[in-house]
């Protein structure tokens, strides 16, 4: 199952960029709507963990960002970086592996993310590469196992985006089969967000994980058109 899938915005070791002054009554109004979400997953018996980032306004609102929850799919953000990262320093071409990471990160399949992490020598090599970029709250570990925190992963892929982790074409690709899911980037009536929404201690069901998605989906739609972009 997917979880649920931002940037500086947090406290990283070295800050990416500089967030435009977030509107206040933006930010206000998303993390109000979050509220009956997080009671929804409360009521599964689960905690929920967000971060939602307006691109274009700078607006941040969390929910629990800095706590360690199950990754899940998840984890294939992880896996996607290491790999484009091979084929920047020439130790994959993108011929042995675009078709994994089609599958892996395109369309959400464990197994092609499994097989890229067996390509990349292990959990312990990906977890020493992400060190290495400073991604120091994402640890991942095999068959989906692995651990991050909401901002961890929402730092991911703003360091994609403005950093320099990787080359444009790899940046370009990673992001293309992003948006390919629609679950961690979304753009709604001109504002494009990146949001991150995780889950610890839950037993909900597919149905009902995919139900608390559409919830915060929901809750930035509603959110956006109070706040038409100019």
């Amino acid at each position: 199952m997917i979880p649920i899938v931002v940037a500086q915005l947090f406290t990283t070791p070295a800050p990416i960029f500089t967030a435009t002054p977030a509107p206040l009554s933006e930010r206000a109004a998303l993390e109000a709507r979050l509220v009956p979400v997080a009671a929804h997953a409360h009521r599964l018996g689960a905690t929920l963990g967000v971060v939602v980032y307006d691109t274009g306004t700078g607006a941040l609102a969390t929910r629990n960002d800095g706590v360690m929850m199950p990754m899940g799919s998840l984890q294939t953000l992880a896996v996607a970086l290491a790999t484009y990262e091979r084929v920047d320093r020439h130790q994959f071409t993108l011929a042995e592996v675009r078709v994994l990471l089609q599958r892996a990160l395109g369309r959400g399949d464990d197994a092609a993310s499994a097989t890229l992490l067996q390509m990349l020598g292990g959990a312990a090599s990906v977890n020493t590469a992400l060190r290495a970029d400073g991604l120091n709250e994402i640890e991942v570990a095999a068959n989906d196992g692995g651990t991050a925190t909401p901002r961890g992963l929402a730092t991911l892929i703003a360091r994609v985006i403005h950093g320099n982790l990787l080359s444009s074409a790899s940046r370009d690709a990673m992001l293309g089969l992003l948006a390919q899911r629609d679950e961690t980037r979304m753009t709604i009536d001109g504002h494009t967000f990146t949001a991150i929404v995780m889950l610890r201690g839950s037993h909900a069901g597919a149905s009902e994980r995919a139900a608390l998605r559409a919830e915060v989906r929901q809750a930035i739609a509603d959110v956006t058109k109070l706040f038409p972009l100019q």
